[in-house]
């Protein structure tokens, strides 16, 4: 395994083309966003396209820094002759979790939300008809507003343990 990580892997020289695919990747997500309106962001009262284009920039905006920036900050890491595929692998894995952690952020100052989950399964049956689950999932910040204008405050710690989980339908 770590042979497969030590090889050789080529990588984008041009800044340009850095600065193209920062650019088409945050295109990508939001104009996926803004017409095919996913999990949950159908729910959106208002400004759905604004919210898009928000996802948007946050893509473009970490992969600029991470691809074009720190390239210019570290030229020495980023030389093709020794970039290997376990560096490419570690590059992709900065991009999508500071990407991730920008979408929380921007999640929390355009919606005033943040929420945390996690949790583990335990899948003892190779058809996964039934599992238990184990979950923790914390709300901070979340606030319900009432009918006379005012609002109470509704933060919310879940703790599910071990919860039994049955898909009957896959019970043939």
């Amino acid at each position: 395994m770590l042979r497969i990580l030590q090889q050789p892997y080529p990588i984008y020289e041009s800044s340009r083309a850095r600065w193209r695919m920062s650019l088409l990747f945050g295109l990508f997500v939001f104009l996926f966003l803004w017409l095919f309106e996913p999990v949950g962001f159908n729910e959106i009262p208002k400004n759905k396209g604004w919210h898009a284009l928000g996802y948007g920039l946050v893509c473009t905006l970490t992969m600029l820094f991470v691809n074009v920036s720190l390239v210019k900050i570290f030229p020495q890491f980023f030389e093709e002759n020794c970039w290997t595929t376990g560096r490419q692998i570690a590059l992709t894995m900065a991009n999508v979790g500071l990407i991730g952690l920008g979408n929380v952020l921007y999640t929390r100052y355009a919606f005033n939300q943040l929420g945390l989950s996690a949790g583990w399964d335990i899948r003892p049956d190779r058809l996964q008809r039934w599992y238990l689950r184990t979950s923790l999932r914390y709300f901070p910040g979340m606030k319900l507003k009432l009918p006379d204008g005012s609002s109470q405050r509704v933060d919310q710690l879940e703790v599910n343990f071990i919860q039994l989980v049955v898909l009957p339908g896959r019970f043939k």
